[in-house]
């Protein structure tokens, strides 16, 4: 038993390392609740994570400038070398998705560049106050530049040259600007006075507003799985209380609110689970919300959280049950840990014929979970509306040896056990669909836990 004994305590060990992977134990001592991870007396606009390196954000402040901490918020330094004024709005904080050294800072004093993660700053877009900017993932020279009042800019050379494209966009008042990820030809603009799309580089804009109510776009997200889905948050003209959230599931063309459970709270940012799309969280004038069905419903998720005003959220691009929250009023960073789905069996080990019970909870509801062993696939699993579901291994097929079970759902959600003769037949128990484990797939010796999205040992 000595083999698989030294398996099971590797596997402890991998779990150990997936469960602290990035989060030092000081700021996230209770799982559920939001903790302040900095910047306090600091009201926070604009929030950025490193794609590669997630224990690296920055920060940016009104009146103080841009913070950058390396080590999820136990420190932070001020990086403002090259700000010709600090003393001004920072509306977004945008990383360049190829070289994550390059970000991008909009200001009410036009566009800053740093190549060097923020140790100093050159000027490289002069005329207005810019909102937003949208960096092509394809070719990181194409940038798009939102504007408070003058429309839309685009660069082909990383920010040296700026030319206008606003034709068609009645409305100058840029508040969001995304890019299809997919086809990075087609925009969309955010305005006070609705949405316009451009499928020509900018080139060319057209209205879509069919559905909305509302017109004035404060928040806009698009689903980089499925570009054809956006969700925008918006407000009445004249009304600073009450806002919604939209739904667009044919690229603009049509909207339909989803806002059920948000209270009419103004909606200040949107954020998708970069894994699970169909996670979203919403930040208003009043907390943190959190959807799991694609905005069909909405709960609040507050706790430890003051202020509760939110201008700014951003996922962890590894971790996305890890989130962290800019606010108003001087409350500075906030990070939460969430729980994170689990899959567990009701055995560890069993000789050749058992079967084994899996359960999962806290996946995101009315999905279907493609579960696989060993990167196999067997077959599908429906998520009930609470987020939990079952299913059962039947093993008279199978091999000695060793089996990772994991659902594509949420690949941190991996469970084990071992086939040895030695050990006793485990009768049928639990409850849902039967799948049988084939026989060649068995891992032998020692493996891990996989910690890389669809990475699997190799036989």
């Amino acid at each position: 038993m000595l083999g698989k004994n030294l398996f099971l305590k590797t596997l402890l060990i991998g779990l150990l390392a997936l469960s602290s992977f990035n989060w030092p134990n000081h700021a996230f001592a209770t799982t559920g609740v939001w903790t302040s991870i900095g910047l306090v007396g600091k009201t926070i606009h604009a929030l950025a994570i490193d794609p590669h390196s997630p224990t690296i954000l920055y920060a940016g402040s009104p009146g103080y400038g841009v913070f950058r901490t390396t080590n999820n918020g136990i420190s932070w330094d001020e990086i403002n070398t090259g700000f010709r004024m600090i003393n001004m709005y920072f509306y977004a904080l945008t990383i360049d998705p190829r070289s994550s050294n390059t970000i991008y800072a909009s200001t009410a004093d036009g566009v800053y560049k740093t190549v060097n993660s923020g140790n100093s700053w050159n000027k490289i877009f002069n005329p207005t106050t810019v909102a937003r900017l949208a960096i092509d993932p394809q070719n990181s020279n194409n940038l798009y530049a939102g504007t408070w009042g003058d429309g839309v800019y685009r660069s082909i050379d990383g920010g040296g040259k700026w030319t206008k494209i606003s034709t068609g966009l009645a409305d100058p008042w840029i508040s969001e600007l995304v890019i299809d990820s997919q086809t990075p030809s087609t925009l969309y603009a955010g305005t006070q006075g609705g949405m316009y799309k451009s499928t020509n580089n900018g080139e060319q804009w057209t209205k879509i507003n069919t559905g909305l109510a509302e017109l004035r776009v404060d928040a806009l997200v698009i689903d980089s799985h499925d570009p054809s889905i956006l969700y925008l948050g918006a407000g009445a003209e004249g009304s600073w209380y009450d806002g919604y959230v939209y739904i667009s599931t044919d690229g603009g063309e049509n909207w339909r609110k989803v806002s059920t459970g948000l209270n009419g709270d103004l909606i200040y940012t949107l954020a998708l689970d970069p894994y699970t799309p169909s996670i979203i969280y919403a930040g208003t004038f009043s907390g943190v919300y959190k959807s799991t069905n694609g905005g069909g419903s909405w709960n609040a998720m507050n706790a430890g959280l003051t202020p509760p005003m939110i201008p700014v959220l951003v996922v962890n691009p590894i971790t996305p049950s890890n989130l962290y929250a800019g606010t108003q009023h001087d409350g500075g960073v906030f990070a939460i840990q969430q729980p994170p789905p689990t899959l567990s069996s009701n055995y560890s080990d069993g000789a050749p014929g058992s079967y084994f019970a899996f359960s999962g909870i806290d996946f995101p509801m009315g999905r279907q979970a493609i579960i696989k062993i060993n990167g196999i696939t067997l077959g599908m699993v429906p998520i009930d509306v609470d987020g939990n579901f079952s299913f059962l291994l039947n093993t008279d097929q199978a091999d000695e040896g060793h089996y990772i079970v994991t659902s594509t759902v949420n690949p941190s959600a991996s469970t084990m056990f071992v086939l040895d003769s030695r050990e006793k037949t485990r009768p049928q128990e639990g409850s849902g669909p039967i799948f049988n484990v084939p026989s060649g797939i068995a891992y032998k010796g020692i493996v891990h836990l996989p910690l890389v999205r669809n990475r699997f040992p190799v036989r």
